[in-house]
């Protein structure tokens, strides 16, 4: 755990050294400052990035995160490479900031439509699907707020996680199309769960489980992109899952969903 500002350094700097001298620490950071430079920044060297004031639960969130990281078998120098050599993608603000809405004792749909608007394009793809065929709904709307309810908050939360994360990488068409192919999948995966009569709680978290699937391929890409050379199958598991699993336990996803993916 470390303050983001301190006097003489910067806390961002004294993780970095942590990393370095101890690269399997798990690596939080504190700061009043949630901007997305900051956030950037931090993102290389910090596996958690808390603001401040923080709560118990958020203290609470780095443990369980910890525990679930220390509890799956891999070998001790994908650990480390996967703590230490790979500069994986934090959560966005954006996400950050839907996110802590959604999470809200009272969840108010028009101060999240609000935090979404600030982001055009992750705006359009909402109002895109909430109108879209795939829901059923015989009229169309192009009001945030409505379409939000449409969707549904924690649906809301996953695809603007998985957009977001996308603004972030590179302008690559590879990047676009692996977004696109996790949309699709989810798509489809909705599709036969409702055919399986699933209720809907359970298909809600196929399709949650199929969105964010494509984190990994994103941070796969992403890899590749810096030259790091990774193998399909990572201790008899797809590395794309692997990965998906390591970003959203690191962001303290819930374990059913990251077990799904699995």
């Amino acid at each position: 755990f470390c303050v983001f500002l301190m006097p003489g350094c910067k806390g961002d700097k004294v993780l970095a050294e942590c990393r370095a001298m101890f690269p399997n620490c798990l690596r939080v950071l504190l700061t009043g400052d949630l901007s997305e430079e900051i956030i950037s920044d931090a993102s290389h060297d910090a596996h958690f990035v808390l603001s401040k004031p923080f709560q118990n639960a958020d203290i609470e969130s780095v443990f369980v995160a910890l525990s679930r990281l220390l509890s799956f078998n891999l070998p001790d120098a994908l650990r480390a490479q996967l703590t230490s050599g790979l500069r994986l993608p934090c959560l966005p603000l954006i996400a950050r900031k839907v996110r802590a809405k959604v999470r809200q004792p009272e969840v108010n749909i028009h101060e999240i439509a609000v935090v979404i608007s600030q982001d055009t394009v992750i705006s359009a793809r909402l109002v895109q699907l909430a109108n879209s065929a795939f829901l059923g709904f015989k009229h169309p709307t192009h009001s945030l707020a409505v379409c939000l309810m449409r969707l549904g908050t924690s649906l809301v939360e996953v695809i603007v996680t998985a957009m977001a994360l996308e603004s972030h990488l590179p302008e690559h068409a590879h990047y676009r199309a692996a977004n696109e192919k996790a949309f699709q999948q989810a798509t489809i995966s909705q599709v036969l769960s409702e055919a399986q009569g699933l209720c809907h709680d359970e298909q809600e978290k196929i399709f949650t489980a199929a969105i964010l699937s494509g984190l990994g391929r994103l941070a796969a890409l992403a890899l590749k992109d810096q030259h790091v050379q990774l193998p399909d199958l990572l201790s008899g598991i797809k590395t794309e899952a692997l990965l998906s699993w390591y970003l959203l336990t690191s962001w303290g996803y819930e374990e059913d969903i990251i077990q799904l993916i699995l």
